[in-house]
């Protein structure tokens, strides 16, 4: 299934998370705002386009995945830029496109796809699926948010589900899922404190604990939404 004339969906996870727990697995993807050059090139024609797959597991939590094309996100630059502490190399460029450490050039600059030329060949990948395909906007045609934000996007995201009941019997998916996560957990670590997860495996850890407990929010976050309702309410 394909969308158009969309604007940010936000987190894919939610979404793979949805479909898994209704038997299916899932390809989920959209393209985006453009912050990424092509691999060589020094000009943004790319977005940092979130993919994410997830597969059900019958006996327990999903697996999934929900990644973007970025070496990194760029609230970690905005971050070393506030603390003035360097980025390490590989997270993105100044705005001649040169590789910096420089947090304050490199918001000016671009950021840099994870893995190089693979990074760059996914986020490609992504966009003619979701923008091409899908008829939206794609490339440099998709609008900014921030720049424009009362002009739609014009997003484009794909959604591929397979119904894993039409591929055999649920308990013996459910075996092979736990023989599969058996086996990675079983994987000595580098570092004890640090056991091999699945993906994925931290954030629904979280979101179960957070259902239980609640979620801690900033004091600084919370000041600030309670400035725009009390906007609103004015």
């Amino acid at each position: 299934m394909f969308a158009r004339d969309s604007n940010h969906f936000g987190p894919v996870m939610p979404y793979l998370s949805d479909a898994c727990r209704q038997g299916f697995a899932a390809v989920i993807a959209s393209n985006a705002t453009t912050t990424i050059a092509p691999w060589g090139g020094r000009e943004a024609k790319l977005g940092n386009n979130p993919l994410g797959i997830g597969v059900p597991n019958p006996a327990g939590d999903p697996v999934l995945l929900d990644i973007a094309m970025s070496a990194v996100a760029r609230a970690k630059i905005r971050t070393a830029a506030k603390a003035g502490e360097p980025i390490p190399p590989g997270w993105a460029t100044d705005a001649s496109g040169r590789t910096t450490t420089d947090p304050s050039a490199a918001l000016d600059g671009l950021l840099l796809p994870f893995g190089g030329h693979q990074g760059y060949g996914l986020a490609l990948m992504v966009d003619l699926l979701a923008g091409v395909l899908a008829g939206a906007s794609f490339l440099t045609g998709v609008s900014s948010w921030n720049l424009n934000p009362e002009r739609p996007q014009d997003l484009g995201h794909v959604f591929l589900v397979v119904d894993t009941s039409r591929l055999g019997a649920a308990d013996a998916f459910s075996a092979r899922m736990r023989e599969f996560s058996e086996t990675l957990h079983a994987t000595t670590p580098i570092d004890p404190g640090q056991p091999v997860r699945l993906p994925g495996e931290s954030e629904l850890a979280a979101y179960h604990r957070q259902l239980a407990e609640g979620v801690d929010v900033a004091a600084a976050d919370l000041a600030a939404l309670q400035v725009i309702v009390d906007g609103r309410h004015a």
